[in-house]
Formats: C-alpha cells, sequence, structure tokens
C-alpha cells in the first residue's frame, strides 16, 4: 500500500463532550476561577507512564500547561473531541494509578492527555468544566467559522502571548497555513492590513486579513453574474437564482435567511465564497433518510469489523473494550469477538497465540451494552469466536445475559418468520452455533430443524449456543437447504476463488442465507482488502479491520453513508434475487470539475514541515468493470494548500451506479513517496450535482476541520458529454 493511499491508525471520529452538570456546579464553578488565576497543579500521566505535576490554566480560548516540552502546550477548546472519565489508552491501562482517579482528554488530531486526580469530586469537577467549555467553543464555530479558524490561527501565531502578532510570528504562521509567498510579498501583505502602522497586528487586523484572503477570486465571475451591485452583495432573489441555475434547488428561502448578514440583508463576497465552499452548507453529499428496514436481515449488506477489539497489527498491539465503542459509534453493526480462557474463571479477549494484549470478555460486552445504538438503532451482530473451556463458555453466557439484558434477542424470542431490522431494532443477536433444539418448533418446520441438526457441529455449551440469535454453519450446497438466519464466515482467499469459479452460485447463496467475508491471515498488519468484490457477490457482512484507516476502510465508510448512515443498506434487487428479471443498473456518464481547493494542511495535519505541492486523484470502486477505469489526476499546484486552483474536468462512464463508490484524494507531491493530504469517499448515487463542496479526512479518519475541496459535479444518462455552463469550469 503507497503512502498516498493512507493506511493510520483509525482515529474516532465520533465527538463526545460531557452533558451540562445538574449537580456540584458550584465545583464547577469554583474550579474555572481557580483555572483562570495563576495556574493550577494538576498530575499528568505521560505515554511511558511518567506520573509529573503541571500548571495548568485557562485562557480566553485555550487550556495550558506547563512546564512543557512539546511545541504546542495548548489545548484550543474547540478542538477537545472526547473527555472520558478513564484511561483510554490501551498500553496506559497497564500502569497502576495507584488510588488516583484519571481523566482523559482527546484532541481532534488524536492527541490525548492523561490527569489523574485525588478525589473523586474534583475528576467530576474537570470533567463537567470541560464539557461547558467545549460547547461554548463549539457554539462559536458553529455560528462563526471564520471568527473561530482565527482564533486558533492567532493562539498558534502570538507565541509569546503578548496578544500582537510581529511580523516574525506571521511569517512562519504563513508556512504553517501552507501559503508560500516571498519575504516582499509577505511584507506587503503584513503592511496592508496594520492600519494603526504599529508594526505588529492586532487580533480584529489578523482577523480582517484572514477575511480577505479566503476571498477565492476565481469565484468572483460567477458571484458578478448574479450581483445587479456587487459592491452591495447579493440580494437574497439573486442568490435563489443561483440556487436556481446551478444547484437545482428550491429551498431558497431558507438558505437566504440562513447566509444573512445579522446587519446587513445582502451577501457579500467573502460570505458567498464561504458558504460555496463550506461542507456544512453546501456538501456535495446527498440527503439519504433510512429506506425501508423491513427485508429479510440476509438482504442488507452491512458494516461489519473485524478483529475489532485490536487498536493495531495482529501479532503484538494492543487489545482494547474501547475499540468496541469507537466502531459502534462511527456505524459499525458487526462486531468480532475473539473469547479464550482466562484466570480467575474470567473469559478474555485477545488474538490468540500471539502478544497482543487481554481485555476481559466482560468489560468487551458492557462498553457494546452501552453503545450499541448510539449511530443507529438497528441490530448488533456479535460474532464470537469462541475458544474456551466449557466452564468459561457457561460464563459467558452469563455475562451476556447480565450485561444486555432485554437488549440480547435470542431464538427463544425472535420470530424467523420476521428477521428484518425493523423487527429487532435496539437488540443484539449472538453470531455462534445454535443448537437444533434452540429453535422453536412452531417458529421452523421441522424438516428444517432436521437439515440444522445436519449442518450444524454440537455445541460444547449448550448455556452459550442458548444466547445464539445468528446461526454460523457450513453450507455444501450454496444455501440451498438453509435458512435465512444462517451465516457462513469465508476469508477473503476463498472469496477470490468463488469470484473466479463460482460467482454465480456465491450470488445465489447469498440470496439464501447469509456470509461473513474477513481479511487474509497474511494480514497481520491489520491492513485490508477492498470490499467490493463480496459486495458485487451480494456477500452481507464485509468485515475489515476498522483500526487501520486506509482506503479500502474509506471506501466502506462512503459506502455506509447511504441509507442515513444506519449501517445497513438494502443490496440491489439482482443480488436479493438472481434468479428473477431484474432491473440492471443504467450506465451513467458522471462529469467532474476539480475547481479548488480551501486551507488544506500538511500531511497528517503536521504543524512543521514544508508548504504542499497538491494534487487531486479520482478513483472509482464497484464492479470490476468500474474499477478497470485508469485513475484521473489534476495536474499538481506548487506550494498552495491554502487556496490552490485546479480547474480541470475529468469524464467518467459508471457501469454500474448501485454499487459505485467515487473517491477523492488530496495528495502532496514528493519527490521519493507522495503524502495522502485527505479522502473522501461516496456513493455515486448520493452526489448531489452543481457546484459543491467535499468534505476531507485525514489518513487516520479525522475530518478536517477547513480543509476541503470544491468541485461540480453533472450525472447524465448513457454516453452524452456534458458541456459545463461555468465559466470558471474549462469544457
Amino acid at each position: 500500500m503507497s503512502c498516498c493511499s493512507g493506511g493510520g491508525k483509525r482515529f474516532d471520529n465520533y465527538r463526545s463532550v460531557p452533558p451540562a452538570p445538574t449537580a456540584d456546579i458550584a465545583d464547577v464553578e469554583q474550579l474555572e476561577r481557580m483555572l483562570k488565576g495563576p495556574g493550577l497543579p494538576v498530575l499528568k500521566l505521560s505515554a511511558q507512564g511518567v506520573i509529573a505535576t503541571k500548571s495548568f490554566s485557562l485562557k480566553e480560548d485555550y487550556l495550558e500547561y506547563h512546564p512543557s516540552k512539546k511545541l504546542e502546550p495548548q489545548l484550543l477548546l474547540s478542538d477537545i473531541w472526547t473527555v472520558r472519565l478513564e484511561i483510554t489508552g490501551a498500553a496506559l491501562s497497564r500502569f497502576p494509578l495507584l488510588g488516583k482517579y484519571p481523566l482523559s482528554i482527546a484532541m481532534r488530531d488524536g492527541r490525548t492527555l492523561h490527569l489523574l486526580f485525588d478525589t473523586e469530586r474534583w475528576r467530576k469537577a474537570w470533567y463537567f468544566l470541560m464539557g461547558v467549555l467545549v460547547r461554548n467553543a463549539q457554539s462559536l464555530e458553529d455560528q462563526n467559522p471564520l471568527l473561530a479558524r482565527a482564533t486558533q490561527l492567532w493562539i498558534q501565531g502570538d507565541k509569546n502571548h503578548d496578544n500582537k502578532m510581529c511580523f516574525s510570528e506571521f511569517h512562519v504562521l504563513l508556512g504553517k497555513m501552507n501559503i508560500n509567498l516571498d519575504r516582499r510579498s509577505v511584507e506587503e501583505l503584513f503592511m496592508r492590513f496594520d492600519f494603526d502602522h504599529d508594526k505588529a497586528l492586532s487580533f480584529v487586523e489578523f482577523h480582517t486579513l484572514l477575511r480577505s484572503i479566503t476571498e477565492s477570486e476565481h469565484l468572483r465571475v460567477l458571484y458578478n453574474e448574479f450581483a445587479s451591485n456587487p459592491e452591495c452583495g447579493l440580494s437574497l432573489e439573486e442568490f435563489g437564482r443561483f440556487l436556481q441555475k446551478y444547484q437545482d434547488e428550491a429551498d431558497v428561502i431558507e438558505k437566504g435567511k440562513k447566509l444573512k448578514h445579522p446587519t446587513n440583508e445582502r451577501l457579500s463576497f467573502a460570505e458567498f465564497c464561504r458558504w460555496v465552499q463550506s461542507p456544512k452548507e453546501n456538501s456535495i453529499i446527498g440527503p439519504s433518510a433510512p429506506s425501508a428496514m423491513t427485508f429479510p436481515l440476509h438482504t442488507y449488506f452491512i458494516n461489519s469489523s473485524h478483529n475489532t477489539y485490536l487498536t493495531g497489527d495482529q501479532f503484538q498491539s494492543n487489545s482494547s473494550a474501547e475499540m468496541y465503542r469507537i466502531v459502534l459509534e462511527n456505524g459499525c453493526r458487526c462486531v468480532e469477538i475473539d473469547c479464550w480462557d482466562g484466570p480467575g474463571g474470567e473469559p478474555v479477549v485477545y488474538h490468540g497465540y500471539t502478544r497482543t494484549s487481554k481485555v476481559l470478555f466482560r468489560d468487551v460486552i458492557r462498553v457494546i451494552g452501552a453503545n450499541a445504538f448510539v449511530a443507529s438503532p438497528y441490530p448488533v451482530i456479535l460474532s464470537l469466536e469462541v475458544h474456551t473451556s466449557p466452564a468459561q463458555s457457561v460464563a459467558m453466557a452469563s455475562i451476556l445475559r447480565k450485561e444486555l439484558g432485554s437488549n440480547l434477542l435470542t431464538t427463544k424470542e425472535i420470530d424467523f418468520e420476521d428477521f428484518t431490522p425493523e423487527s429487532m431494532r435496539e437488540k443484539i443477536l449472538v453470531k455462534w452455533v445454535m443448537n437444533a433444539e434452540d429453535v422453536p418448533d412452531n417458529r421452523v418446520e421441522s424438516e428444517e430443524i432436521e437439515t440444522l441438526k445436519k449442518t450444524s457441529p454440537a455445541s460444547k455449551s449448550p448455556e452459550l449456543s442458548a444466547t445464539v440469535g445468528l446461526a454460523a454453519t457450513k453450507t455444501k450446497d450454496w444455501g440451498a437447504s438453509s435458512a435465512h438466519y444462517h451465516i457462513e464466515s469465508i476469508d477473503e482467499n476463498k472469496l477470490v476463488l468463488f469470484a473466479a469459479k463460482n460467482r454465480n452460485d456465491f450470488s445465489r447463496m447469498n440470496s439464501r442465507m447469509m456470509s461473513r467475508v474477513y481479511p487474509k491471515a497474511l494480514r497481520v498488519d491489520s491492513s485490508n482488502y477492498m470490499p467490493t468484490l463480496a459486495w458485487s457477490m451480494g456477500a452481507q457482512c464485509v468485515a475489515l479491520n476498522h483500526q487501520t484507516w486506509d482506503r479500502p476502510m474509506v471506501v466502506n465508510s462512503g459506502f455506509f453513508l447511504q441509507n442515513g448512515s444506519t449501517g445497513y443498506v438494502l443490496k440491489p434487487s439482482y443480488l436479493r434475487d438472481p434468479t428473477s428479471e431484474h432491473r440492471r443498473p443504467q450506465i451513467l456518464r458522471l462529469v467532474v470539475s476539480i475547481i479548488s481547493g480551501t486551507q488544506l494542511p500538511k500531511p497528517g495535519n503536521a504543524v512543521i514541515g514544508e508548504v504542499v505541492d497538491p494534487y487531486v486523484k479520482l478513483l472509482v470502486f464497484g464492479v470490476e468493470g468500474d474499477e478497470s477505469q485508469p485513475v484521473q489526476s489534476t495536474r499538481v499546484v506548487l506550494k498552495n494548500g491554502f487556496s490552490p486552483v485546479w480547474e480541470q474536468s475529468f469524464e467518467i462512464n459508471i457501469l454500474n451506479s448501485d454499487l459505485a463508490i467515487l473517491v477523492f484524494e488530496v495528495i502532496d507531491k514528493e519527490n521519493l513517496v507522495d503524502d495522502l493530504i485527505g479522502s473522501f469517499a461516496i456513493p455515486v448515487t448520493m452526489i448531489r450535482t452543481g457546484l459543491r463542496s467535499v468534505p476531507l479526512y485525514s489518513h487516520s479518519g479525522q475530518e478536517l476541520t477547513y480543509g476541503a475541496l470544491l468541485v461540480h459535479t453533472a450525472i447524465s444518462a448513457g454516453a452524452a458529454v456534458y458541456k459545463p455552463e461555468l465559466d470558471i469550469i474549462p469544457p
């Protein structure tokens, strides 16, 4: 896997901050006053397990601690991502905390700060205060993103905290912003906004400067086309004409109300630029409300994870119950649990016969129970790999029933005639060996029970088998004698063999029962295979290593944007019933014009390093015919990540729109190996046509807060060539 295709450790991109305090408000207020003083001593736990005292203080927009060897000892409040009453790093969990009460603060860029307190009272005060501060900062970011960005950059630039930015600080900051100018140009820019001529920029002056350079001049022709008086701005009616002509949108009045300046009913050029380039306001992602969830479970693609407990490679990385929270909150609906005998009669989870660390089965199930339905109300599948003794298998059954309670759906409660996501809302299904006697006679025909006895191996634990809701089995007739609640697991090697020799057989099997595909054993680095081959043959649970954010995971994440990001996508009709007359997917012509980028960071969100030389790749994944198309790339823009302009158009034939996923990759051109700046995947059926903003995610799956692409898309049937109307897009 080349560097530019990603492959970083998965970042938790589901934000989670504490709720508003309901009690002990006086402690929270007292803590805030203490932090605003000269400094408050707090114990900090390092990644190496070293405990040291740091002095923390709260500024207007950030939390700061000293002493620190790091370049950035400030924690910008708007960048705090998760706050938890635990040590979230798996490696740190090995260190004894000596009776201390831990708190973890994770940042948007993946950095994590671990604090220790002597009492539960002050840990909770910190916990709730962080929630209050972060929500206030997020409110500013939502209401005025430019002001929030200016604040963030100001904190980075004003190194001596004198509330002024001298020329040298400004020059360094431009490099961090990926703006490459010669010294004379920097001086001219600096002097133009130093209104009081004191040889330093105030925050107001810097904010004004940032507002000016975020105005995208290549959009001015488009703006002037609709603004009868460009100096006065776009009226609501003029903005409406733009939406109708180029965006094919009708909700003009509502969008106009959101965009109007509080003191001006017209939209300035700067405000128009920010709206057009905003992934929140003008996203390429089309609306996707959940569709009918009343089809049988085996007719859906299900977002699935392999070796979910691992934080890294398959040989010596750490196991963590926290990984189940991360994948569930990011939309995964099928997780894997490898179970082994543990000390004291407590089953453990880890990758057997390796040096990976162990985590208690009880802790895993507890985390699943608490987070199963945060992102989606539809059923979660627990794929068990059981290597435990009979006694600890019984313990597993007891833990499942105790921790999951009424959410656990077993064969005694399942109505197999209505085995649908809708009928199993907020239910958890265990996938393992199902004993025939666990299937109620009044629900299943007696012939099916006999078949189950023949096809399913005898369980070593009737107690554990009685918790099962999805029967793991091996079919010898491509599912002809199987039930729709049966599921067979195969690795990617066998999948490739089926694709070459038994494609139709495997597709028919997946129209009768379920299958789970998982990575081959040689992927010790936790890399992934591309899931599209399995989807093209109807495999339901295509399990990937979610801990690795590589190109296959980008595609998987984009694919499951469909159906309201519920983790379930209804298969096309020809995969639900391969023998019937079905609608063949229409061939489409997709035209994508890559116009520009905005505020692209350095690869890996690095603070230091050279200004990037970005270019954009367009890739298509889906059926083999779509994937065989050549990768298309823009030219390289030298030394400009802040506002690169490409204005290049590409035409792509889509052979199967039901399964086609378009991937954008923004790359930094290097002499040796190109580096990934950000990527994004979207199903072709969800693309909003017109002038749209594309959000970007880093090599670890973290959304780039300010970085985005501006594109124009058009879709037509067949091979008709689309001619763009926009002047800024070359035909």
